[in-house]
This record gives structure tokens, sequence and C-alpha cells, in this order.
């Protein structure tokens, strides 16, 4: 779906550009997670944006875009109003079978806070902002509810 944002315009940055502020979310993970990102800019109207990646050497670069690309398209799916404070429960997600041994449980108060989740509780729920990211869940599949 478009993201309808009027009034942007070519080679912009910023709140007015990207008021719900995703591309914050997609730098701040691109930061978090190593992937070599320079810049965002939106691209025209009713905004695509720009992202800009560090140089490499091409076969590495590739493998960066297609990283990044995908990173892009998932992170809006799991942002959470509140930052990752613990403090709203809107990055529900749920663990696919297979992960959850390796991801755990929740803490007391994640536990508390899925409670509250807009869509309806699993055995497999976490808040995907309490999920410690190491080298054992590379590859995990998480399932966005209602998506």
């Amino acid at each position: 779906m478009p993201y309808d944002n009027p009034g942007g315009v070519v080679y912009d940055t910023g709140n007015c550009t990207d008021p719900r502020r995703f591309t914050d979310a997609i730098w701040n993970k691109a930061q978090a997670i190593g992937l070599p990102l320079d810049l965002i800019t939106a691209e025209s109207d009713t905004p695509q944006f720009e992202f800009t990646l560090t140089c490499d050497d091409a076969v590495a670069h590739i493998d960066t875009v297609v990283l990044v690309r995908q990173m892009a398209r998932e992170v809006p799916l799991v942002i959470g109003e509140c930052g990752g404070n613990l403090s709203c429960a809107t990055c529900h997600v749920q663990v696919d079978a297979a992960w959850v041994a390796r991801v755990g449980g929740p803490s007391d108060f994640d536990d508390a806070m899925l409670d509250a989740t807009e869509a309806a509780r699993t055995d497999t729920s976490r808040l995907s902002c309490q999920i410690k990211m190491t080298a054992v869940l590379d590859g995990i599949v998480l399932h966005v509810p209602g998506v």
C-alpha cells in the first residue's frame, strides 16, 4: 500500500517527509545489526525512500542490498509505539514453533504487557522489542498477528 504523505519533496528528510518515523526505525535497526546504511532520503512526492549504502566490494554489496531491502520491509511491521521501552505491547509477535526453545520465555514484565496486546495472545507470543537478538537466533521466524 502506498505510504501517502502529501507534500513530500524530492530529496527531503525529516519529520515532514516521514511523520510516522518508519525510516527512523529502519535506520536504528540497520545501525544495531551492523548494516552500512549511510543515508535515507525521500525520492519523490508521496515518498518512496532512497537508502544509500556504504560502498563495498561488488559481491558483499549485493548481499547487503538484499538484507537492507528485506529489513526495510519487515521493520515497519513490528514497530512498537514505545520505542522498545516495554510500555505499549504494539510489537506483539508470535515466535514460530521451531524457534520457541531458542528464544525462551518472556520476563515477568514482558508477560504482563502481553496481556494488553490487541491480537489474541498465544503460548508463543512475545514482544519483539524484548527478544535479545544473538547469533543463535540468526534466521528466526516470527509471525505478526493479523498480517
